[in-house]
């Protein structure tokens, strides 16, 4: 039997929420469209208590406040199966807050600062949980939206880095010197940031030509991300493919499914490959090393043992070590990299550039619970696909994200690639809630 077949049979489950899904479904895509397009340079920002917010990330909450509402006139809903996921997270955040108040030594302005961060942060978790949930029939065709939504913009950035179309100023449009071209990039994603959302979109896409779905235009999407995401020139992307095609190929059952899935990796990759190998250079993928992300490491491990038994349980607070907002708001960020900062435990750049960093040292047990709470939701979901004999591709591309998130700082950190990563995570883990019924394509 094909596994385009083996999907449950049809069920009554996902009856509510269709009255709501295209209000949620345009402004989440709105609000995405305005984060990718509009350069940096152009974007308005508004006085906060002292603290300088974007105005995309005010849409933000208020998209998250629309969302609310659309929930609260829906009717009632089937059990979510993602673990309580989002209020575990969202104790998280209240507890990150809380930890700035009693215990961080940060001090104002960056107290305000970093608190402003913990809404954004939110904002994004309930509002992708929200539109999730708000899609119930329409889900699948939520997911396969975004994905071609994150290839557009892919293909939009990639144009850019190659035929440098002239989006960027002249100041920002420099090509790198270890690379051959100015790496791919964009108001949505920076270069070492992309592989987040273009490694679920792209083990999405794969999964789609391996059910049949759409081939051309998955399987374009699919060249395009792939391109998009060896051209970021990022390590930890090209650690995080590895990831998804090993998980991937070892997922599938038979002999059938691994020559497809291969054929169409090798057709795919080998089209990509030499598009970006024609004009890039591989010196920056021959060391892995980062000198500047591992003493920030070192720093971080240290803080840890010399913390007393009470900190190292509840953390030295959020913001203690690393208190980067008012740098990003400010557009200093690229000056800073490569400039470290004084802590306690040692020198360390201005934020963690690894999310299990930050969730040991400054938020202890809670924050690496929440960390654990997260996974074991993705792997039960995995497992529970694997029953049903449904594909697990995308959880292979949610695994290879998580590099990005080792290697980089997330979830508290950039809140609209936040708002498309937890988009996948809550997709992915809902559409295989067997009571859910068929996926619409």
């Amino acid at each position: 039997m094909s596994l385009a077949l083996t999907y449950p049979l049809a069920s009554n489950a996902r009856g509510h929420g269709a009255r709501w899904r295209r209000p949620a479904t345009t402004l989440f895509f709105a609000l995405l469209l305005l984060a990718s397009v509009i350069p940096g340079r152009f974007e308005i920002s508004f006085d906060l208590f002292g603290v300088p917010v974007r105005a995309h990330e005010f849409l933000l909450v208020a998209l998250f406040a629309m969302l609310v509402v659309f929930r609260l006139l829906e009717g009632p809903l089937s059990r979510p199966q993602n673990g309580n996921v989002p209020t575990i997270f969202s104790a998280l955040f209240i507890y990150a807050a809380l930890s700035l108040i009693w215990w961080s030594p940060v001090t104002e302005p960056d107290t305000s600062a970093m608190a402003w961060t913990l809404v954004a942060s939110a904002a994004s978790l309930w509002s992708a949980y929200l539109v999730v949930r708000c899609q119930r029939e329409g889900l699948h065709r939520f997911l396969s939206n975004l994905t071609i939504f994150i290839a557009v913009v892919a293909a939009m950035y990639t144009a850019q880095s190659f035929l440098n179309l002239g989006f960027r100023s002249e100041d920002d449009a420099a090509p790198d010197p270890t690379f051959g071209i100015d790496r791919v990039r964009g108001p949505l994603f920076g270069a070492s940031l992309g592989g987040v959302i273009l490694i679920p979109a792209l083990a999405f896409a794969l999964q789609e030509v391996i059910l049949g779905r759409n081939r051309r235009i998955n399987g374009l999407a699919s060249a395009v991300l792939l391109v998009a995401c060896l051209s970021t020139g990022s390590r930890g992307a090209l650690l995080g493919l590895g990831v998804l095609l090993a998980l991937a190929t070892f997922s599938l059952r038979s002999t059938r499914q691994r020559v497809a899935f291969g054929s169409a990796v090798l057709v795919i990759g080998g089209l990509a490959g030499w598009l970006v190998f024609s004009r890039v250079s591989t010196d920056r993928f021959a060391d892995m090393e980062d000198a500047s992300r591992a003493v920030t490491i070192e720093t971080g491990i240290n803080a840890i043992a010399e913390a007393s038994i009470t900190q190292k349980f509840i953390g030295l607070g959020y913001a203690s070590y690393w208190r980067w907002y008012l740098v990003d708001a400010k557009g200093e960020a690229s000056e800073m990299y490569g400039v470290y900062e004084s802590r306690p435990a040692g020198i360390t750049l201005y934020h963690a550039h690894s999310t299990p960093l930050l969730l040991a040292v400054e938020l202890g047990v809670p924050g690496v619970a929440a960390a654990i709470a997260l996974v074991s939701a993705i792997w039960r979901a995995r497992k529970s696909s694997a029953r049903q004999r449904l594909p697990t591709t995308v959880f292979a591309g949610l695994a290879g994200s998580a590099v990005t998130l080792a290697t980089d700082l997330l979830i508290f950190k950039s809140p609209f690639l936040n708002l498309i990563w937890w988009s996948y995570v809550f997709g992915s883990i809902e559409l295989v809630d067997p009571k859910a019924g068929p996926l619409s394509a």
